[in-house]
């Protein structure tokens, strides 16, 4: 069972603030409806807290996460980026670092 989320997940001040991620540029005529089914009650009830702190409506602010989403590179796409760079440690010894920390603890 999920814990539930709770008020430390309203909206941190300033949250109205924030600039919003570039929208991607389609014809209005091309966008598409998304509906989202099951959704928890405290899960809806965060995200409308957070709406609301924000000034916005429930459906705008979706849609802004949907957007940063979707905007942001897939993991496999940082990884590879960052498995390019010259420099720095290798896959290897960042795990056997965690290990060590997790048994020193």
């Amino acid at each position: 069972m999920q814990a539930p989320l709770g008020p430390e997940l309203s909206a941190p001040p300033g949250a109205g603030d924030r600039e919003a991620p570039p929208p991607f540029h389609v014809p209005a005529n091309s966008l598409k409806t998304i509906q989202i089914r099951n959704v928890p009650e405290d899960v809806h009830r965060a995200l409308r807290t957070r709406a609301a702190a924000a000034g916005m409506s429930l459906s705008d602010l979706a849609l802004e996460e949907l957007t940063a989403v979707a905007t942001r590179p897939p993991i496999a796409e940082v990884l590879r980026r960052a498995d390019a760079r010259p420099g720095g440690a290798t896959t290897e010894a960042v795990v056997a670092a965690v290990r060590s920390l997790r048994e020193g603890a």
